[in-house]
């Protein structure tokens, strides 16, 4: 896995009964869609930002609240919650409209 200094790679990747997509910039920034569900094994998006030494999560996107997309959050948040600039959370509950919230 190698990634030019100023290419953008887009990597795929099977976490369970979802993906995870994650789209590494410059070598050592990632925009990161989805965490899948919690692992009982190394999850393999840890095992890619590890790889890649990300430095900056640009964007961490949680497109919905089921655990197969944001199940294993905690695990990605705590070795990088400093690394981690903007993160959105798209909400929907069966009683209101769906809302997309930036932090």
């Amino acid at each position: 896995m190698s990634n030019r200094n100023n290419a953008a790679t887009c990597y795929f990747l099977d976490v369970g009964q979802g993906t995870s997509q994650v789209i590494i910039l410059n070598g050592h920034h990632a925009i990161i869609i989805d965490t899948g569900q919690r692992c009982k094994e190394t999850n393999p998006l840890l095992a890619l930002l590890k790889n890649f030494t990300i430095q900056t999560i640009e964007v961490l996107i949680l497109s919905h609240n089921d655990s197969d997309h944001i199940g294993d959050i905690e695990n990605i948040l705590a070795p990088h919650q400093e690394q981690i600039r903007r993160v959105f959370i798209y909400l929907s509950t069966q009683n209101a409209n769906p809302t997309a919230i930036l932090l």
